[in-house]
């Protein structure tokens, strides 16, 4: 089983606050984490730092910058933030560690909540779920914590064991739903949205459930009263699959759209920062959403289609791995904006 105390966390923070950086250190250890504090007093070569610094940040996937005044004149946090910010996927969080120590444990624990996910799936998926399991472990989180392959449970049992993780993924993380037309038909997975609804319908924004149709979106709703009632609830079914852009695709290109898809919902805060920054993720992100924005079709709306365009040609020459594939999709339902990319 895949718990916090497996996930490191690097934190950023400058050598001069180490008592407060410790109580964060203390807090995260409370949490099952391993937070990784850096202390280089013995090296004095800056290209030997920098190197050790970066080979630490290459190997975590969850950052943390004890953000503070020495924090913000050290020239080893800013680099290490740059570098941080640099890669594709990472989940960072800024925690002022000046801050009252009740709102430091407040951030830590939203910190928690980036890390763990319930996924809900038809048993005739489960090509999908092994898949979307094994790479968001390579990410890591922590999936369906009570239940696994070394569980055995059945009946009342196993539906108790169900309810616990939705409710632990509820308050401390995301409930991911893979939606497909073998969904209701057992209805298991129906019978665990009606749980979420009956349980959670007030207590849960759309920022905590992600509803991804593994299959074609336009065709499945078409005769799906289940999947209508599910849209219903949630206002909108999963934006990545929006006029089936993910039709007919590889399974291994579905859990990265996936991974794309939870990486946007885990860092919502952080985006905007990052596409003002002009990183690819910001950019690729901008992009998406300008392109599924409801008022797209919206006549006053001059030269919308081309920003969102040049933002996505951006981020593909800034090496965004899924960006091509996106302006594709663009221009091949509007031609005229291939004039934005005739150098790619």
């Amino acid at each position: 089983m895949t718990t916090n105390n497996e996930i490191w966390v690097f934190l950023s923070h400058s050598n001069k606050d180490y008592e407060k950086v410790r109580q964060v250190r203390n807090l995260l250890e409370e949490q099952e984490f391993r937070p990784l504090m850096f202390f280089l007093k013995c090296l004095n070569d800056d290209d030997e730092i920098d190197d050790l610094i970066k080979r630490e940040i290459k190997e975590r996937t969850r950052f943390i910058l004890c953000d503070s005044q020495n924090a913000q004149n050290s020239k080893w946090v800013q680099r290490e933030v740059e570098f941080i910010q640099d890669g594709l996927h990472r989940v960072y969080q800024t925690i002022n560690i000046d801050d009252p120590i009740e709102k430091i444990a407040d951030e830590v624990l939203s910190f928690k909540k980036k890390s763990t996910i319930y996924i809900s799936y038809s048993r005739s998926d489960e090509p999908y779920y092994e898949a979307l399991t094994n790479r968001l472990k390579q990410l890591d989180y922590r999936i369906n914590p009570y239940l696994n392959k070394n569980v055995v449970a059945t009946g009342d049992d196993f539906a108790a064991l169900v309810k616990r993780g939705i409710d632990e993924a509820a308050s401390n993380g995301f409930l991911l739903f893979l939606i497909s037309e073998n969904s209701f038909c057992p209805p298991f997975v129906q019978a665990e949205i009606e749980y979420v609804k009956k349980n959670y319908a007030d207590k849960l924004s759309c920022d905590n459930i992600i509803f991804f149709t593994i299959k074609d979106y336009d065709e499945m709703i078409a005769g799906s009263s289940p999947l209508k009632d599910v849209q219903q609830f949630v206002k909108r079914v999963d934006h990545n699959c929006y006029r089936g852009l993910y039709r007919n695709y590889t399974i291994d290109d579905t859990i990265e759209r996936i991974v794309e898809q939870l990486y946007e919902t885990v860092m919502k805060d952080n985006l905007p920062e990052l596409f003002a920054k002009r990183h690819p993720e910001g950019l690729y992100w901008k992009a998406l959403n300008m392109w599924k924005d409801d008022h797209f079709d919206g006549a006053s709306f001059g030269g919308f289609r081309e920003k969102a365009a040049s933002y996505a040609f951006e981020a593909y020459k800034k090496g965004h791995p899924r960006a091509n594939e996106l302006l594709e999709w663009m221009i091949a339902d509007y031609p005229e904006l291939a004039a934005i990319s005739h150098n790619k």
